[in-house]
């Protein structure tokens, strides 16, 4: 199966894909104990044009998350 390229206009609400994300979860888990399987997950890779980002800024991050600053 191929890759799905997915090109978004904006950045998504996050609060919403996480709780599609828990709904989806809860669901792959009832699946699970009825039949033993979970199933695969999509090859999906989304992209939203047009964002930039500031190295110091990520640095800054990384570093508040305990890990190198890297690219």
């Amino acid at each position: 199966m191929a890759r799905e390229d997915v090109l978004l206009s904006e950045m998504p609400a996050l609060g919403g894909l996480y709780a599609k994300g828990a709904r989806h979860s809860a669901q792959l888990v009832r699946q699970h104990r009825k039949d033993g399987s979970v199933g695969d997950l999509p090859d999906v890779a989304h992209t939203v044009g047009g964002v930039h980002f500031d190295p110091a800024q990520l640095t800054d991050y990384q570093h508040l998350l305990g890990e190198a600053g890297r690219d």
